[in-house]
């Protein structure tokens, strides 16, 4: 399992890299929505199969890469489009979609852990799946670039009134 893990993880950081391009030509609704949330919700349910069949090469292939990938480009649509809205906050546009992923993990932990102590395991990946994708999917279709002029109206950058520290 922890190699699939990190397979998963080291695919989304290839895939957050080199597809943001992906997320900017298809806007992030459709990247979000028919690619990270269906790409996740079959490389989990694929997991499931896998785990079924007994296939550890399935099972690394649909976690590790497929649901990577659908991680990768789940990560990246709502974070890319957070600095387009708010394009003097993007240290808080960032950090606050870094949260909000790390708070999904925080809640599927405890449902997952509950599903596999509850059922057989393919069943969890299979209920997980299904779930992953419908809350993906219902969060992807709310993203949306700004209109033309690229941010919120009205915000505008504060400056500090703070004076920079001397270097010894």
């Amino acid at each position: 399992m922890t190699l699939a893990f990190t397979i998963a993880i080291f695919i989304l950081g290839i895939t957050a890299a080199f597809f943001g391009i992906f997320v900017e030509r298809y806007g992030p609704r459709i990247a979000g929505l028919t690619t990270a949330a269906v790409l996740f919700g079959l490389g989990t349910v694929g997991a499931g199969v896998s785990v079924q069949l007994g296939s550890l090469p399935l099972f690394l292939a649909t976690f590790g890469v497929t649901g990577g990938m659908g991680l990768g480009i789940g990560y990246i649509s709502p974070i890319s489009t957070l600095v387009d809205w708010f394009p003097d906050r993007r240290g808080m546009a960032t950090g606050l979609a870094v949260m909000g992923f790390g708070a999904g993990a925080l809640v599927t932990g405890p449902i997952g852990n509950f599903l596999i102590q509850n059922s057989p395991i393919p069943i969890a990946f299979y209920g997980l799946g299904v779930g992953y994708f419908v809350l993906m999917a219902s969060g992807a279709s709310y993203l949306e670039n700004p209109r033309t002029g690229g941010s919120l109206q009205g915000l505008t950058r504060r400056t500090s009134t703070r004076t920079p520290a001397k270097a010894n």
